[in-house]
């Protein structure tokens, strides 16, 4: 007899496998990865337009993330500019063929997520992401703050959950690559 928790542990892992396993075939054409997607629909949406405020939004730290955005600004999706106030910032902004993408990309993401949830009714949807929410909430509030070295500390009523309170809000947010169970 298998245990209720083991069994939601594989029916949250299937499905973050399957939503990621999507995206990944979605974008597989036009050669991104989820996490350069991403950025590119924050900077689309205007959430974010420093490489600074891209690792705040996502569990990247910010030369893993400078490195992603250079990858697009030599495909030319990406462009930067530094400010004439503080040569120190930085100001990434998307070329137009980077706002086409991340406009294609978007409604390319809503076909896939469509997919998903094919066949669930209004109130299945609601209800899936009412727990879903619960879920995420119960992940951020039992998650201690990052210590000052930036190591990631313990949770004793998570055991396995390893993040930093921004990783868990991410999380909620639905702006991480993939949950770690």
């Amino acid at each position: 007899m298998t245990d209720e928790h083991e069994d939601i542990g594989h029916l949250i892992t299937g499905l973050t496998a399957a939503t990621a396993r999507v995206t990944e075939l979605s974008l597989a054409p036009y050669m991104l990865s989820p996490l350069e997607y991403r950025i590119l629909d924050r900077c689309h949406r205007g959430e974010a337009n420093t490489v600074t405020e891209l690792s705040r939004l996502f569990p990247v730290d910010a030369s893993v993330m400078s490195r992603l955005v250079s990858k697009l600004v030599d495909r030319n999706l990406v462009g930067r500019q530094r400010l004439s106030s503080d040569r120190r910032t930085v100001r990434l902004s998307l070329t137009e063929e980077g706002r086409f993408l991340a406009q294609r990309l978007g409604e390319c993401m809503k076909t896939s997520q469509a997919l998903l949830i094919n066949g669930l009714s209004n109130e299945e949807r609601t209800a899936f992401k009412t727990t879903a929410q619960k879920i995420l909430a119960n992940l951020e509030d039992g998650v201690a703050p990052s210590s000052a070295q930036g190591e990631r500390d313990d949770s004793a009523r998570l055991g396995v959950f390893h993040y930093t309170a921004s990783e868990a809000k991410g999380l909620k947010n639905g702006r991480s690559n993939a949950m770690h169970l």
